[in-house]
C-alpha cells in the first residue's frame, strides 16, 4: 500500500510541477526516503516470517531450519518497531515548519535554538503571513489556551 501511495504521489508530483522545481525535489526526497526505511525496517520481517511458512509447510521435519528461522523472525521484529521511530526523525528533518512546531512545543529550557530570522521574526519583517504560519500560530494557541 505504501509502495503504491508512493508511486502516486510522485507521479502527481512529477505531472503537475506547480510552484518552486526545488520543493517538487525535495517532497520526491522525502517520499523515496520514507519508502526505503520501510523497506528496510519490514522486508527483513516478511521474508523470514515467509521462510518461517515455507519450512513448516514443506520441511516440517528441518527442525534446525525452522528455528533459524524463526529466531530471525524475531530479531527482525525490532526493525518494524524502529521504523516508527524512524518516520519521525525523517519529518523534523524535511520540514521547517514542522521543526519549529516541535521546538515550541517543548519547555523553554528544552527549546531549540531559533536563528533572528527564523519563524515570527521572518514574518513580521516581510509585511504578511504565509497561510502556514498563521495556521502554525493558531495551533500554538490552541494548545497555550488548553494548557491553561
Amino acid at each position: 500500500m505504501l509502495m503504491f501511495c508512493s508511486i502516486r504521489i510522485s507521479s502527481f508530483l512529477k505531472r503537475r510541477q506547480m510552484g518552486n522545481p526545488d520543493k517538487v525535489r525535495k517532497a520526491m526526497r522525502v517520499c523515496a526516503a520514507i519508502v526505503a526505511v520501510f523497506m528496510v525496517c519490514f522486508l527483513p520481517t516478511t521474508v523470514t516470517t515467509i521462510g518461517v511458512w515455507v519450512i513448516r509447510s514443506y520441511r516440517p521435519w528441518d527442525c534446525s531450519s525452522f528455528y533459524t528461522f524463526t529466531q530471525l523472525t524475531i530479531v527482525s521484529l525490532g526493525l518494524n518497531f524502529l521504523n516508527s521511530a524512524l518516520d519521525p526523525i525523517i519529518y523534523v528533518f524535511s520540514s521547517s515548519m514542522f521543526r519549529r512546531a516541535l521546538c515550541s512545543s517543548l519547555p523553554r529550557a528544552l527549546r531549540c535554538r531559533q536563528d533572528k530570522g527564523d519563524g515570527e521574526n521572518t514574518a513580521s519583517s516581510s509585511g504578511g503571513q504565509s497561510t502556514t504560519q498563521q495556521e502554525l500560530k493558531s495551533m500554538m494557541a490552541d494548545r497555550r489556551s488548553e494548557a491553561m
